[in-house]
């Protein structure tokens, strides 16, 4: 007889906001899981390397790491069970105050799994995450154009900076999900 205990999940969908063609995330995790931890995730899924400053906003609330200019509350200290997310549910994730990433985040599915399931788990997604320090919205539109022109000259800078093996219409699952479980694994990110 399996006594496993039920774990209580929220399903996600997090899109950046006003990427075009969009690119989001669909991700599975446990309720107990800390914003900060949430935070750790993003990076993960967005393929960004945790620079800058962030914070998360619900219902009038900012929740962001202590900082001497943070005026919020402690990202560390709250679980996503504490703000009482329902499906349909939407919440910001703002990264890099100066590029100004913001990332809506739908509650698609709350539920419980069985408490043998390999948690947090990436559901799907599509698109590379935008480069770090690319200028945002403007930044990346700037990059997709020159993507799709790489033999002009114009664009040479921009490629030499992003690197031969940077695609904006790659995004491998399986290879994200690998990081995202280790790394919750290796660093407790739940």
């Amino acid at each position: 007889m399996n006594n496993a205990k039920p774990i209580p999940v929220l399903k996600l969908k997090l899109s950046l906001r006003d990427s075009d063609p969009l690119i989001w995330r669909s991700i599975i995790v446990p309720t107990s899981t800390r914003l900060h931890g949430l935070h750790k995730m993003i990076q993960i899924l967005m393929q960004w390397l945790d620079y800058h400053l962030y914070c998360f906003e619900f219902r009038g609330e900012t929740y962001e790491e202590p900082d001497p200019e943070a005026t919020g509350k402690d990202s560390r200290r709250i679980k996503l069970a504490g703000l009482k997310l329902k499906k349909g549910d939407v919440f910001t994730y703002r990264y890099d105050y100066g590029d100004n990433w913001i990332i809506d985040i739908l509650v698609e599915e709350t539920g419980t799994i069985g408490e043998d399931s390999i948690l947090p788990w990436l559901v799907d997604g599509e698109r590379s995450g935008p480069p770090e320090d690319c200028g945002g919205i403007p930044g990346l539109e700037n990059i997709l154009e020159a993507c799709k022109n790489r033999k002009k000259s114009e664009y040479g800078d921009i490629l030499e900076w992003l690197g031969d093996d940077y695609d904006p219409e790659k995004f491998d699952r399986r290879t994200t999900n690998h990081f995202l479980v280790l790394a919750s694994v290796w660093l407790g990110l739940t």
